[in-house]
């Protein structure tokens, strides 16, 4: 996969794609059922498969992140999501005033058709796009009429129980703790990557050591415990994957202050500060409580190993 952060002065060799556009946040089955429509369309044609995306993501340029931390995937995350798909080309179009201001018909025209000279754009029924969001699919067909590129329509996707795939909806399952329902419209696990960060080394001292990251971008799970895996990025995207248990929290018992995500890796003793990890949520197993005293906080946690071990086996 190639990526570009411009449209200017581009090889010939990517233009005339088959172009998917969108913010892709999460990159949950309903995104992916627009890269299936379009890679097969590209492998049909001969053309490039290409995919347009914004950063930073619209929502955090116009509320500047006033409404907290949010994104299922940050960049980061998505590149190795995208990577996995097969994308050809990759454009990411730094999202700014000028951008946003840009109406749809000079978007379409100056970006898509002079610039990148698309052969078909795989949209979901519902996109719109430009300024204000005011262009829609009929604005987007009848460009499309005039400047010789096709619109390929993809219906709305849901699941066995009526759920639309949407970002939004599978963010309030990560927020409620319901790890199963996000994944189960995601169509993969959720993953948080961050680089391991020392800590007040307590767990050390109580036989149970940690690797602490901060969420940074990514939305906020709720808080307590979960069972996890935990993958270190050997050779690029390559992981190896350890279980663990988790705790997202404040840890009121040792009078913790702030959020942290920590990690209890099983039967794993390397010094890893400083190291980017991957941790997969697979389950919720219980809110983060406070407890009297040392003692009782370790009995707990030998108890939510044993259940992490017991659904990770």
């Amino acid at each position: 996969m190639k990526v570009f952060h411009r449209y200017q002065e581009l090889p010939k060799s990517i233009l005339n794609g088959v172009t998917v556009i969108g913010n892709f946040d999460g990159v949950h089955k309903g995104h992916q059922e627009l890269f299936k429509r379009a890679r097969a369309i590209s492998e049909q044609e001969g053309h490039p498969f290409n995919v347009i995306t914004f950063e930073p993501h619209p929502r955090d340029f116009f509320l500047n992140n006033d409404k907290g931390n949010f994104r299922i995937t940050p960049l980061r995350s998505k590149l190795r999501l995208f990577s996995e798909i097969g994308i050809d080309n990759l454009f990411i179009f730094h999202f700014c005033e000028a951008l946003r201001n840009l109406s749809g018909e000079l978007f379409i025209k100056q970006i898509l058709v002079d610039a990148l000279k698309v052969s078909h754009i795989v949209v979901g029924e519902d996109y719109h796009f430009g300024k204000d969001r005011i262009g829609d699919i009929k604005t987007l067909q009848s460009l499309g009429s005039v400047n010789n590129f096709s619109i390929i329509l993809v219906p709305i996707i849901k699941g066995e129980g009526g759920e639309r795939y949407s970002s939004s909806l599978i963010r309030e399952y990560i927020k409620q703790g319901d790890i199963k329902k996000a994944e189960h419209l995601l169509g993969h696990s959720w993953e948080i990557e961050g680089r391991v960060i020392k800590g007040n080394q307590l767990g050390r001292t109580i036989g149970f050591p940690t690797a602490n990251i901060e969420l940074k971008e990514y939305i906020y799970p709720k808080t307590g415990v979960y069972a996890v895996k935990v993958g270190f990025i050997k050779n690029g995207y390559q992981r190896e994957w350890h279980n663990g248990v988790a705790n997202f929290g404040t840890r009121p018992t040792v009078e913790g202050k702030g959020l942290i995500f920590e990690t209890h890796i099983f039967d794993w003793d390397k010094d890893i500060y400083g190291e980017r990890i991957l941790i997969r949520l697979i389950e919720y197993l219980r809110p983060e409580i406070k407890v009297a005293s040392l003692d009782i906080l370790k009995q707990q946690i030998r108890e939510d190993k044993a259940c992490a071990q017991r659904i990770l086996n």
